[in-house]
């Protein structure tokens, strides 16, 4: 199977890191992330084109937007998240659904998500990729 344009292969090794890093981080807040979640993350955020404007791989973007989630992990609470901030200046959202200890989805907006959220809003600030 393959993810916008790129090898399930390339994909896992995208998230290959995501995963090491995160051991650490999910002893601590109990959290982990659902199988799958980086692939559908990948086939869905990254559809038609969606975030060319960062001029970055799809790899890449996938690869630093699980990182970005990891980072924050420490902030999720069980339900709808959403992080807000600005990637190399271009402002940006990410959405996190958290269940059962379990993150079972992300997702990534231009902008600011028009998604009302009930859950936690997580600032993220200005990261450079």
């Amino acid at each position: 199977m393959c993810f916008v344009g790129i090898g399930e292969s390339r994909v896992a090794r995208a998230g290959i890191g995501v995963v090491k890093k995160g051991a650490e981080k999910v002893a601590k807040t109990g959290l982990s992330f659902k199988k799958g979640v980086l692939e559908n993350f990948t086939k869905h955020a990254f559809a038609g084109g969606r975030h060319a404007d960062l001029g970055l791989s799809v790899e890449t973007m996938a690869s630093k937007g699980m990182n970005l989630i990891e980072q924050n992990i420490s902030l999720l609470k069980a339900g709808d998240n959403t992080l807000v901030g600005s990637i190399n200046g271009i402002q940006k959202s990410f959405k996190a659904f958290v269940k059962d200890a379990k993150i079972m989805s992300v997702n990534m907006y231009p902008g600011v998500s028009n998604r009302i959220s009930k859950g936690t809003i997580i600032n993220f600030g200005n990261v450079t990729w």
